[in-house]
């Protein structure tokens, strides 16, 4: 919906498996919305073929898009409100209840069912179901929104939102020519200054103050958390979202969000890019952490001989819009990154997930038997090392930064790519040449 606008498929023209896409602007940025999209219409070209299919994803902020409706603690207040989400099935006790948990209570949940992580809405709501620290008087008197006056000595002007801007506009001629998305793309200043100009009113009086209600709304971190029995009742004051002790560091048995982040079924929780290859028949895997090496079976390295191939370049070659698409086109086509280069790059990421696979089977083995305890392993490792990788870690590993040796070789070695042939000597290059023979001279 956030991509196409609608939640009907769209009519495929050409191969889902390159989308080119012009970022910026009205054309917005490529994001986690995108790339579900366009794994979605790969598959759907894939089931032709009997095969179990597996997609690799770098670990990006992209790839990690939670879920819709999925369980997400950082969604969540300490209160009622936040974000609503999905209800989820509490499998076992081990991993899901708390010490405090009760079974003959009828207000938690027990194993088997189904906890619901949404107050029940108005109309199919009694006082008894609000949130477990009030009473009864107090669920009563705010289970539901409303309006409070205020005195008039605390009434004020504020400035209009964004959306009551909108909504504003839309009344208008120019609003109705514009449109609602244009105008939601429009800057709160620039929607301001349109405003003024016809003659609207670009602030308004507050004389009510708005009261959430419990009923609909989501649980909270403290209501969930109590429901499985991990909350005690006689220290509910001390509970927050987070709780820090005096030497820096969370306090597990206070703080909300890790103990609920501990639960199994929030700490398994998938991707949207995961749910949705699932349901499609297919599995996405996400790759380590900082290593993107070895993420689509090389894509990264193919990214890098392309990038390092459109530097090659001279200026005069990707000036204006038309000369840039076409030579990026050219350096990312079947010409430079043919198929033996690719199978290449192939074999490079599949070394490196082996080598991952040896440090698991290291770690497996490296428990010392019959007690289950890790054997510490010590590698030689000197302090530049160690700060050179911590360097590396907090970037984006990019396959041209780390392994541009490798990238340029292959560039060299391929059969059909004659470089000194393809790529033209810059003005830059020429200028240089001849300050160095007037040097000489002198």
């Amino acid at each position: 919906m956030e991509v196409n606008g609608t939640t009907k498929k769209m009519p495929l023209t050409e191969s889902p498996f390159i989308h080119k896409f012009e970022f910026g602007g009205d054309k917005g940025y490529w994001t986690g919305n995108h790339m579900i999209v366009q794994v979605e219409d790969c598959i759907d070209c894939l089931r032709i073929y009997q095969y179990d299919f597996v997609f690799l994803f770098d670990h990006s902020s992209g790839h990690a898009k939670k879920r819709v409706g999925g369980l997400s603690v950082s969604a969540m207040n300490k209160g009622f409100g936040g974000e609503k989400m999905r209800s989820t099935l509490i499998e076992k006790k081990q991993g899901y209840l708390g010490p405090f948990h009760c079974i003959t209570n009828p207000n938690m949940v027990q194993v088997g069912e189904e906890q619901q992580l949404v107050f029940p809405a108005e109309g199919d709501v009694t006082p008894e179901d609000g949130p477990f620290h009030l009473s009864a008087v107090q669920k009563e008197l705010s289970m539901v929104d409303k309006m409070v006056d205020l005195p008039p000595e605390k009434n004020c002007e504020k400035e209009k939102t964004k959306k009551e801007l909108v909504e504003a506009l839309m009344d208008t001629d120019h609003g109705r020519n514009a449109g609602r998305i244009t105008l939601m793309k429009t800057t709160v200043r620039e929607l301001r200054k349109i405003a003024s100009n016809l003659g609207m009113a670009t602030t308004r009086t507050v004389t009510q103050r708005f009261i959430p209600g419990w009923a609909g709304k989501g649980k909270g971190l403290l209501q969930v958390l109590w429901e499985r029995g991990w909350i005690d009742d006689t220290k509910t004051s001390q509970y927050k979202k987070v709780v820090i002790d005096d030497a820096g560091f969370p306090v597990k048995e206070f703080s909300l969000e890790m103990m609920l982040d501990n639960c199994v079924d929030f700490a398994n929780e998938t991707t949207q890019l995961e749910y949705i290859c699932k349901s499609l028949g297919a599995e996405a895997l996400i790759t380590t952490k900082y290593h993107a090496e070895y993420a689509g079976e090389g894509i990264e390295y193919s990214w890098g001989a392309a990038k390092a191939m459109y530097r090659r370049y001279p200026l005069a070659s990707k000036k204006g819009k038309e000369k840039f698409v076409d030579l990026v086109l050219k350096c990312t086509s079947r010409e430079v990154l043919t198929t033996e280069m690719i199978r290449k790059f192939s074999r490079r990421a599949r070394s490196y997930m082996l080598s991952y696979k040896a440090l698991e089977i290291v770690g497996e083995e490296g428990r010392e038997e019959g007690t289950g305890h890790k054997v510490d392993i010590l590698f030689d490792i000197t302090h530049k090392q160690i700060e050179n990788m911590q360097k590396i870690i907090k970037s984006h590993r990019a396959a041209l930064d780390f392994d541009r040796g490798f990238i340029a070789s292959a560039l060299k070695l391929a059969k059909n790519l004659d470089l000194k042939k393809e790529i033209e000597i810059g003005p830059q290059k020429k200028k240089r040449g001849r300050k160095r023979r007037h040097q000489q001279n002198m």
